[in-house]
Parts: structure tokens; sequence; C-alpha cells
């Protein structure tokens, strides 16, 4: 709940040029997110961690978790970790739980397709509005945000599904076999995806 608290629909690419890179150097969608909940449960009704004198960090450092460019950072580690079998190692405990907060932020791609699907085309509507306002800006979005590309949406869903989700999936699900599923049900989205990205063609000029 709190990795999505007032998601503004933007990316944190975005946002570097935006008011709120002012507040925060890094991870501007992560902190965001962060002071928000900070506020939220600061307030005397809604104080409900008072009594757990670590929440606030638990609480920020999870939220970080979920920033793909500080994953891929400890990505290495994480994979060792998980090749080796000593995740239960309490030095390698922030890495286990990075590993799982990621995989919770990702796990739409192991939902079944009628979920992923559709929820991956709301994401898509909000991709190319912010495309569309960097055209209005003068700038050029990338293609994931032009919605006159909207017809390679499919190969840019199997490229994220086989760059990072489906990675993803195969640490946590050494880490527990309980979590298998996770990357079954991605391999099989990707099918789906592969399906469509062949009957995708490109819009007549």
């Amino acid at each position: 709940m709190f990795v999505m608290l007032e998601r503004t629909g933007w990316k944190t690419e975005f946002l570097t040029d935006s008011p709120l890179s002012a507040l925060y150097e890094n991870s501007i969608l992560e902190n965001y997110h962060i002071e928000r909940t900070l506020y939220l449960l600061n307030h005397p009704h809604n104080n409900i961690l008072k009594n757990l004198s670590d929440a606030t960090h638990l609480i920020t450092q999870r939220i970080l978790d979920t920033d793909l460019a500080l994953y891929f950072k400890e990505a290495p580690r994480i994979k060792k970790a998980s090749f080796s079998g000593q995740e239960r190692l309490p030095e390698n405990k922030p890495l286990v739980m990075s590993a799982l907060m990621t995989a919770a932020d990702l796990n739409m791609a192991s939902k079944p397709w009628e979920v992923y699907s559709q929820v991956s085309g709301l994401l898509a509507q909000e991709f190319w509005a912010q495309g569309d306002m960097e055209r209005d800006l003068g700038l050029v979005p990338e293609p994931l945000m032009d919605r006159e590309l909207s017809h390679l949406f499919p190969n840019m869903q199997i490229d994220f599904l086989d760059k990072v989700c489906i990675p993803v999936m195969e640490i946590v699900s050494r880490f527990h076999s309980g979590l298998s599923p996770l990357v079954n049900n991605a391999m099989q989205n990707k099918e789906k995806w592969v399906a469509l990205a062949c009957c995708s063609e490109a819009p007549e000029p």
C-alpha cells in the first residue's frame, strides 16, 4: 500500500526536472512515497506503529527496495546468495528482503493473464499520457512512452519480462520453492505477449 501512496502516474525519469527532484536527490518517487507514508503514520489517529522503535527504518528501506535502479546494483550479490544457499545468513537478510520486495512490486507479471493484460493496458495509457505531455514540452519521449509506437508495446513487455521480471522471480523462487509459480506464470504471460507481438502492425501514416 505504502509503495503506491499518492502515485503520480509519472516515471522517475520524467520527474528529474520537476520540483520533486529538488527535494530528493535519488529515488524520487520512492522517497516521495516514504515522506507521505511517514506523514500519515505520524498523525495521532493513524500511528499504528508507534510502539515499534525501528518502524521508520523498516518502512523507508522496504519502499526504497522497490527502486529497480537500486535493486540492479545489488543484483549480483542477491544472485550469489540465492545460488550459494546462504540466504539464511544474517548478513544476507537485507538482500533477501530487497529481492522479495522487488518481486512483490513486479508480481503483476505473474497474475492471471486476464488481470495482467488489463493492468498493462492501464499502465500503457499512463505511459502514453506522459509521452504526450513530453511532446507538448518539446521533448522526445522514450519508445515506451510514445503513443505512435503503441504497436510495439507487446515487444516491450516481452523485453521487460526477459530482462527484469523473470530473472527476479527466478531468484526469489530459489529462496523458497513455494514462490516457483511466479516464474511459471510470468513465462506463460510472456508467451501471450509473443502471440500478440506477431499480430501487431504499425499504424498507417
